[in-house]
């Protein structure tokens, strides 16, 4: 997989394991199992699965897009920006 030369504060995620440690971190914190996630998102679930086990890689701004959204709406509290 292509690795990323910037950081997470305003910039690119490293690599497909940090994108993937952020998702299952973001599920986790929002308490949604992969299925409520997918439906809250309206994402097939094989994709969230395939991006959680690291077998696709998701375009950075959608993960950034679905952390923004679960932090409005109150589900998580750090922000994927900050870390905090």
């Amino acid at each position: 997989m292509e690795e990323r030369k910037k950081k997470k504060n305003g910039e690119t995620i490293e690599n497909l394991t940090e994108q993937k440690d952020i998702l299952i971190s973001l599920r986790t914190e929002a308490k949604m199992s992969r299925k409520e996630f997918a439906a809250f998102f309206d994402i097939p679930y094989s994709t969230v699965t395939d991006w959680e086990l690291g077998k696709r890689q998701m375009p950075e701004y959608v993960l950034r897009l679905l952390a923004y959204r679960l932090k409005i709406e109150g589900y998580v509290k750090k922000d994927l920006e900050s870390g905090g």
